[in-house]
């Protein structure tokens, strides 16, 4: 009985002073991206444009094994293009990424990291547009047009795959890719005559980001 027990408050202080060995780490952490729509087609013609993330970040690291977990809560504004229309879009993306690192000098420290990003949508998620010149064609009761209509999703999941170097301990540089995991909007378009609407086109897009990231810790 008193070897079990001994075993037991061995096993209990080991548990309770890893945690003291281990690094935690927080900061703010700032950055641009580049997002690519697909798989809406060929005649929906897409433009990509930068946009940018900024929001707190924390890591929490085990020196010996040099693996660890990052969070952060980021706030990114992002800017399309979808058939020469502009589409804005606010969300709060939330990464957790298992990362594994080494220090290859006393001052940097480079590590590789993957996890998955949940993003939720802010604000505005319809884009509708008509065009009365895209249809010349006219009918007994009007003029026949074309109308198209873009919808983000409320929330997406998304995996991360990037690399890493921390700087002076307090200086860390990022770059990940981001792969969307299902669909992240949905794109219909239609021609509309006498209150008549008949859809010509139906499509799920998805979205792939690249990311280049900076944050201070403290």
């Amino acid at each position: 009985m008193k070897k079990i027990f001994t075993m037991m408050v061995l096993a209990a202080t080991f548990f309770c002073a890893t945690p003291a060995k281990a690094q935690f780490e927080y900061g703010v952490k700032a950055g641009l991206d580049f997002t690519k729509i697909n798989s809406l087609g060929n005649d929906v013609k897409t433009k990509n444009h930068a946009g940018f993330f900024l929001g707190p970040t924390v890591a929490f690291t085990f020196p010996i094994v040099g693996v660890g977990i990052d969070a952060s809560a980021l706030y990114e504004h992002r800017e399309n293009k979808i058939n020469d229309q502009k589409v804005r879009q606010n969300s709060i993306n939330i990464p957790v990424n298992v990362r594994y690192g080494i220090g290859l000098a006393s001052l940097v420290k480079v590590f590789a990291f993957t996890g998955p990003q949940f993003a939720f949508n802010l604000g505005k998620r319809d884009f509708d547009w008509v065009d009365p010149t895209s249809v010349s064609s006219t009918t007994s009761g009007g003029v026949s047009y074309a109308k198209e209509n873009f919808q983000l999703k409320k929330s997406n999941l998304s995996w991360n795959i990037g690399v890493g170097a921390t700087v002076l301990k307090h200086v860390q540089a990022t770059v990940n890719y981001n792969i969307g995991l299902g669909k992240t909007s949905d794109y219909k378009g239609s021609t509309v005559a006498d209150d008549a609407e008949t859809i010509y086109k139906r499509a799920k897009g998805s979205s792939n980001t690249w990311q280049v990231g900076v944050a201070y810790l403290f």
